[in-house]
């Protein structure tokens, strides 16, 4: 999977710790989010997108993620 969370952090001049606090992912977690090293369920990964006011597609592409999404849409 490909991420874009890092370079989506910096375009809005947030910081890691603000979306900790505003999504309860922790520290950790959050970090290997944003160097590609984990992957999120997509339960955080609709957090992360909606407070930095995106799409999970603007961030986070796969094709195996993007089928995840659209089920998850159906719901």
């Amino acid at each position: 999977m490909q991420t874009r969370l890092k370079e989506v952090i910096e375009e809005r001049g947030i910081m890691q710790k603000f979306l900790v606090d505003k999504t309860g992912v922790t520290t950790n977690t959050m970090s290997g989010y944003v160097t590609g090293r984990q992957i999120p369920s997509v339960k955080n990964a609709y957090r992360i997108a909606k407070v930095l006011g995106v799409k999970v597609e603007d961030i986070w592409y796969d094709e195996e993620f993007d089928k995840e999404l659209k089920q998850s849409k159906k719901f």
